[in-house]
């Protein structure tokens, strides 16, 4: 296959008075954002009494910032290409028109320069974002609710694309106008690294808003409860830590504060799961057909209200443990936790809604 020869675009993109213009605007909105900071402070102790004029500076402080920021971007972009300009031998003009806006135009000094195998600002940005993508991988698969592969592969691929760009023989600069290969032309560094950052920003706000969804998936069961535990230990102690190896069927969904699973294990092994329950060393009353058919059934249906998708409607196989002190309040009122196994169908279920989710 015939590679196609790239042609780096014949565009100067800045020169020195743009520089001087992108610091002077950066200065002046930072000075317009102390301002608007000072008046906000004004506001906030009530020396300014005014709703309107607090949200007002605000919006000044916002959008002051924001300008200091993108100007300040450019001229750190605009410093470090002029600085490759002059490393290559180019002549800076002072203004874009002195040289029809052209790098060709430039006076060009040709200067020996050995190229070397990595474009070093490119690779330590690459190394920086495979520092965060993996401390982000541990993290979201050990600490958060759930983990997130679809993000991380997402920041992996952040990681190879700067990875392959700092390597020169694969990609060029954007001032070698002088260079006629197939290499592709790489991103400079401050766009390279704006965009990294947004893709990040961007992945961690999603990454928030999906962690208040409902998850249905029971193989964040483990992670889920642990996040739980480690949240309130007190509110979460009922819960298995992993459900069972022999577990079937299972239905689990979990949002918010609030989490119920159930699931189907074999006849011979309903007796292990009733002496997990019965094995908790928490006051327990165990509650049987026996007690009588309608209270009973009553109360299998609130327990089933708890839990995720409890099937059974054989009540007279069923057993209910209450634990009657997951939550004592003030008042001494207390509410209890429930599980419900049918010891014939060998489903089992449990689950509580807390009453801070």
């Amino acid at each position: 296959m015939i590679k196609k020869d790239i042609q780096v675009q014949d565009k100067l993109r800045y020169a020195k008075k743009d520089i001087r213009n992108y610091r002077n605007l950066s200065l002046i909105f930072l000075a317009v954002a102390g301002v608007f900071v000072l008046l906000l402070i004004l506001c906030m102790k009530d020396i300014i009494n005014s709703f309107e004029i607090e949200a007002f500076m605000l919006a000044g402080v916002f959008c002051a910032v924001t300008g200091c920021v993108g100007t300040f971007l450019m001229y750190l972009d605009g410093k470090i290409y002029l600085c490759d300009l002059k490393k290559k031998g180019f002549t800076i003009p002072e203004t874009k028109e002195e040289c029809g806006r052209s790098l060709s135009m430039l006076p060009y000094e040709e200067k020996e320069r050995k190229e070397g195998k990595l474009h070093i600002r490119t690779f330590i940005l690459a190394v920086i974002t495979g520092l965060i993508t993996v401390a982000a991988a541990v993290y979201t698969f050990t600490e958060t609710k759930r983990p997130y592969p679809l993000f991380i592969t997402i920041m992996v691929i952040l990681t190879v694309i700067m990875f392959l760009q700092s390597f020169n023989r694969l990609y060029k600069n954007d001032i070698d106008i002088d260079i006629v290969d197939s290499r592709r032309i790489r991103k400079r560094i401050i766009p390279a690294t704006v965009t990294v950052t947004i893709w990040m920003m961007v992945l961690g706000y999603f990454a928030l808003i999906i962690s208040g969804l409902p998850t249905f998936n029971y193989l964040y069961y483990d992670q889920i409860i642990r996040y739980y535990k480690n949240e309130n230990a007190e509110g979460y102690r009922y819960y298995m830590d992993s459900l069972p190896s022999y577990a079937k069927k299972i239905e689990f969904i979990s949002w918010g504060k609030a989490c119920g699973v159930s699931f189907y294990v074999p006849q011979e092994n309903v007796k292990d799961i009733r002496a997990y329950f019965e094995g908790i060393d928490e006051p327990c009353i165990i509650h049987t057909i026996e007690e009588g058919q309608d209270e009973f059934a009553g109360l299998c249906e609130q327990v089933k209200d708890l839990v995720t998708n409890f099937d059974s409607k054989d009540y007279q196989n069923c057993v209910v443990y209450e634990f009657t002190e997951l939550y004592v309040m003030e008042n001494g009122n207390t509410y209890s936790w429930y599980a419900i196994i049918d010891t014939k169908s060998g489903e089992v279920g449990y689950g509580n809604f807390p009453s801070e989710m």
